[in-house]
């Protein structure tokens, strides 16, 4: 009942998330091939402020705030410094890396220009559900490209019945999280999406060294607090600049009060 639209033309502009979706999730995998994850970290600690530049040429009316854009760059030195000692490029990894930066870059503005549009008529249920199945084709495709696809009968036949839960529980999970994505980008700027979406590997990160017992060494768990300092330091720096107006705001109408 929820999965509603009344205009065709939103319809078919949102088309273009589930493609560049699954753009993401192909050169991510592809990357992985080629970097370690502490070098895909590192790229991808770096979107945030891509996306804060991007936002600021496309929307002027955004405020700059040098404490937001410190808190950026204390992140992005954080993540260098839990991921220094396991770093590995190449070229062909770079260029994977950033091409998948640069997707994800244009994936959170498109949907935030949408999601945040008041006329756009596609509810956020039937976003999700255009995400999960138009997402299919492309990755298909890929698949039939790359070869895999021929290996996928002798993956089934070998697969047991855990296996078969964990892809369940995972599409479950899968799908809880694409919905709360895109209901967190109506309320969000892509520039804080991101902080948040890196924060979240970060804590990771830590819960795999609490509680499951993974080594790190002192600079990176350095690195770690440092990430999630310098997240904590934006989410506040940008918590402040929307205070601020309406203080200002309450403050002028308690000022024509008393002039009145």
């Amino acid at each position: 009942r929820e999965m509603t639209f009344t205009r065709y033309q939103d319809l078919a502009v949102w088309m273009v998330v589930p493609f560049t979706f699954a753009s993401i999730l192909a050169t991510g995998l592809w990357s992985l091939n080629e970097c370690t994850m502490s070098t895909v970290l590192i790229f991808r600690n770096a979107l945030p402020i891509m996306t804060f530049v991007a936002e600021r040429w496309l929307d002027n009316s955004g405020q700059i705030s040098l404490s937001s854009v410190l808190a950026m760059l204390m992140t992005l030195t954080g993540t260098v410094l839990y991921g220094c000692s396991n770093i590995s490029v190449t070229a062909k990894g770079v260029f994977l890396v950033l091409l998948n930066d640069a997707i994800m870059v244009f994936d959170k503005l498109i949907q935030r220009q949408l999601l945040q549009d008041s006329n756009f008529s596609v509810s956020l249920p039937l976003c999700m559900v255009l995400n999960n199945t138009v997402g299919i084709f492309p990755i298909v495709g890929l698949a039939i490209c790359t070869g895999e696809a021929w290996t996928w009968a002798a993956s089934i036949q070998e697969a047991s019945s855990s296996s078969w839960l964990l892809v369940l529980l995972s599409g479950v999970l899968g799908c809880s999280l694409g919905y709360l994505a895109l209901r967190v980008q109506q309320l969000l700027s892509s520039t804080s999406f991101l902080v948040l979406q890196n924060l979240s590997k970060v804590i990771g990160i830590l819960l795999g060294v609490i509680v499951f017992g993974d080594p790190i060494s002192g600079v990176s768990a350095l690195g770690c607090v440092m990430s999630i300092g310098g997240s904590a330091w934006y989410s506040y720096s940008n918590m402040k600049i929307k205070v601020a107006p309406n203080t200002a705001g309450q403050e002028t109408q308690s000022a024509e009060k008393k002039t009145s």
